[in-house]
Order: C-alpha cells, then structure tokens, then sequence
C-alpha cells in the first residue's frame, strides 16, 4: 500500500538550523579524548557529568531524530546510530546513557497522538527520556487517564532526563492485562541512587538507575499501547501518528 505524506510547518525553531549530518559526527569524535580521560570520574558518579551534559545539549545530539516540529533535526536512524557510536568510542558507558537518553524522542514522535507531542515537546523541544520497556508498573483507570505507579530498574539514561517512558500493565475486569507506555514527567518520580561507583561491576557510566513513581496521575492522551516493540507491520498499515503528523515514514517507529 502506497502511503501520502505531508510534512507538517515548524512550530519550534531549531537551535541550529543548518546543522548537517557530517558535524555532528565530526562534534561526537572530538569529544572521544576528553571522555577516555574522565572514565573513572563517570564510573564513580553512574553517569556523565552535568557539564558533559550541557555539552552535549549544545551539541544537538538530544535532537537527532526529534522532528522538526518540535525543534529537532530529523536526520535519519543511521545518523544517530553513528553519531552515538563515536560517543562509545571515547566511554562505552557513557555512550549506552546518552543513547538510551537521546533516543526516544523518535518513540514519542511515532506513537503518540499530536496533543500529546505538543505537550511534551513542550515550548523549547526539550525532550530527554529513556524507555524501560519490561512492564514493572501498573496503570489503574481513572476519570480523564490513569494512576501510575511502580518501580522500573535499569532505566538507562535517566540521570539527565525530562521524562520517563514506562511499561505498566492496566488490568480491567475480566480482561487480561494489557501493556501500555505513559510519559512521567521529572519531578513525578524519583531515580535511585542505585547506579555507579561500586554497586554495580560494568558499565558504570550508563546512568541505568532505578525509577521509582507511586500513585501519578497521568493524563489519558500521554498513555499508549504498546504493542510487542512496535514490530507487527500489520499494526501500522495505515501508518501512525507520527507519519500522519510529521510527513516522514521513519516515523512508523519499529523499536525492534
């Protein structure tokens, strides 16, 4: 089936427009020194330090497959794939946190409905969140969405986050329980300080702390299903949100 696509305007200014492909691979190796010569300060602190952080936000490398809409870049999976793989090269830890931090926005452009994305975008595009994919949450129905509650371990690339994606699981009366995604936003739940140092044996600087969330609200329209890693090509064969709203069939986002 042959799909249309229209791309939608920019509603969010890119930080740098014009940023092409080639310097953000050519920003991600010049940082390989600096990282090898501060592996054991990330090991003992479980993540990056804020101003490698701030270094990468400057960077762009949060905004790789981000949409335009909403202020990223929208280069293509094998942009990021290399990008983050120039990062490993300098700390492998640090390359795992950034990747598992800096990817998902391409998650939240694919599957979640516009009203959603224009939230969690947010003014500025900001948008840091890993994904912990095992459902180790619950999602109890409520009036306008769901309670939200449970304790997700190795959430890698939390430290920096905005947001948090989890599994949990909505059980209702006579249904099997079904696997959904909802968005948390920082300050709705709490990250261990479980990662790092000695409490773990390897890849210290991945940031793959727990989250922990108890009784969140979370609004109907930031919960979706997840459907098997977004891998059942017959899910998607009218598209998705993300290809009706942004134009751009990366967008049919197979996690798998």
């Amino acid at each position: 089936m042959q799909l249309a696509y229209a791309a939608a305007a920019p509603a969010i200014p890119q930080p740098e427009p014009g940023l092409t492909a080639a310097e953000l691979l050519a920003r991600a190796a010049a940082f390989r020194p600096m990282l090898r010569e501060r592996q054991a300060e990330h090991e003992a602190l479980g993540s990056y330090a804020e101003d490698v952080h701030e270094a990468f936000l400057a960077a762009g490398f949060y905004r790789i497959t981000q949409p335009r809409l909403f202020g990223g870049y929208e280069f293509g999976l094998p942009v990021f794939f290399r990008t983050m793989a120039e990062i490993a090269r300098g700390d492998p830890g640090v390359g795992w946190c950034l990747t598992l931090a800096a990817s998902h926005a391409f998650l939240l452009a694919a599957h979640w409905p516009e009203a959603a994305q224009r939230e969690l975008f947010g003014a500025t595009g900001h948008f840091i969140a890993p994904h912990r994919a095992q459902p180790l949450g619950r999602a109890v129905p409520v009036d306008g969405g769901y309670r939200v509650g449970g304790r997700w371990n190795y959430s890698s690339g939390v430290p920096h986050a905005t947001h948090f994606i989890g599994t949990a699981l909505v059980e209702r009366d006579g249904a099997p329980p079904a696997p959904v995604l909802v968005v948390l936003p920082r300050g709705s739940y709490r990250v261990l300080k479980d990662w790092g140092g000695d409490a773990i044996l390897g890849l210290r600087a991945s940031g793959s702390n727990t989250v922990e969330a108890a009784e969140v609200f979370v609004p109907a329209h930031h919960v979706v299903p997840f459907n098997a890693q977004f891998c059942r090509p017959e899910e998607m064969a009218e598209g998705t949100p993300g290809t009706r709203l942004h134009g751009n069939p990366m967008y049919l986002g197979r996690i798998m």
